[in-house]
């Protein structure tokens, strides 16, 4: 993905008028290296461009599902038009052969197992019982954990921040993230299964649209959680925005480190010659891939807002992950089964839900963000806009 890269030169439309007209640092850390990475440290004279440059990357952000999705529809064009010159008798033609395709389409290898068949055609009441039941337990459940995700935030961020600083309290909270992602991912692929689904496909749909929509919902609560802590305690000392921005370069962090772990478990903690399962660890599942990109591109516009040049870091991020991944999915994992859909169309929609939240999270939301409503233009430690 080129994202990163374009949210880079977007970046530095704002960053470079911001060191050339001279930062105000906070807290006294003109001389620090990362002090001007800030938006506390952004003045009045960067306003414009830093809106110029939040409105292009919202404009990026928005327009990434719609680019996917007509770039995946023009290739199955392109394919169609392969084969079809080629069944003609052009021998000049290369497309990729589906080896899938047959009397009765692709439908019949998404078949989850053997009595899909029977719950489709002669059982469809059961079947949807079953989908609805385990839906509604599936929102039940995330309400519930998303609501204990706050009140271990809140304490935690006190109990860390009046210990050792803001550093430990977004340093545990970022771990906190991440091993609380893990464990909902892990209970999705149970609550799925509950479901009953038919087919691979709307398996799959279900279970990526509760990881990503729970993983959302979660920095949205963790940082709501973080604004309404600090305004109960502030310190009269210290910039939030400082603090957002080293919480938001933490977790894309221990995103990274994420892939870097579940490569090291499937290398040394699983069999290889193992029977082959659709869901297994040694499988390279292109849904569960989407949403880790969809993911981390919602963690660079929230932190945009926040440290402009937090993007350096997610591009980094981005280029470590593709290789790991490439080498995951070439080297280590079998190769990715087929489905009767693209997701494109789904990708399309995450990338849509992740930008809304984008424009519209509180606290620090693009319009929260811009409209100065964070409340930090009095505070001396903050010089945003001023």
């Amino acid at each position: 993905s080129y994202a990163p890269f374009v949210l880079l030169l977007i970046a530095l439309i704002s960053f470079i008028p911001h060191i050339v007209t001279g930062p105000n640092y906070d807290g006294g850390q003109g001389t620090r290296f990362p002090g001007a990475f800030y938006l506390s440290t952004y003045t009045e004279k960067s306003y414009a461009p830093f809106v110029l440059s939040v409105t292009l990357m919202l404009i990026l952000t928005f327009s990434l599902g719609p680019t996917y999705r007509y770039y995946v529809k023009r290739w199955y064009a392109k394919q169609r038009e392969a084969r079809d010159a080629a069944a003609a008798g052009d021998q000049n033609v290369n497309w990729i052969e589906d080896e899938f395709e047959g009397q009765y389409g692709r439908a019949q290898f998404d078949y989850v197992d053997e009595n899909a068949v029977d719950r489709i055609e002669y059982d469809p009441p059961t079947n949807t019982r079953f989908n609805r039941w385990g839906v509604g337990l599936s929102i039940f459940l995330m309400t519930v954990v998303l609501g204990v995700s706050g009140i271990v935030t809140f304490y935690m961020q006190r109990a860390a921040r009046e210990s050792g600083g803001n550093a430990l309290a977004s340093f545990c909270i970022a771990v906190f993230v991440a091993g609380l992602g893990f464990a909902w991912e892990y209970l999705c692929y149970l609550l799925t299964k509950i479901e009953k689904w038919a087919y691979w496909t709307d398996y799959w749909r279900s279970t990526t649209v509760k990881v990503l929509l729970f993983k959302i919902l979660n920095i949205f609560t963790v940082f709501l959680v973080k604004r309404i802590e600090y305004q109960a305690d502030v310190s009269e000392d210290d910039c939030q925005l400082r603090d957002l921005g080293n919480q938001f370069l933490l977790l894309i962090a221990f995103n990274t480190l994420a892939t870097f772990a579940n490569l090291g478990y499937v290398l040394f903690f699983t069999d290889k010659e193992a029977e082959r399962t659709p869901d297994g660890p040694r499988e390279f599942i292109l849904a569960t891939e989407y949403v880790e990109i969809v993911y981390r591109q919602f963690l660079l516009g929230l932190g945009f807002l926040v440290m402009p040049m937090i993007v350096l870091f997610g591009l980094a991020a981005n280029i470590i992950e593709y290789w790991l991944d490439k080498y995951r999915m070439l080297r280590v994992c079998n190769k990715p089964g087929q489905t009767k859909s693209a997701f494109s169309g789904v990708l399309a929609f995450y990338f849509f839900l992740s930008a809304l939240f984008i424009l519209l999270s509180f606290p620090n939301g693009a319009v929260f963000v811009l409209a100065g409503s964070y409340g930090l233009s009095d505070d001396p430690t903050c010089y945003i806009y001023q």
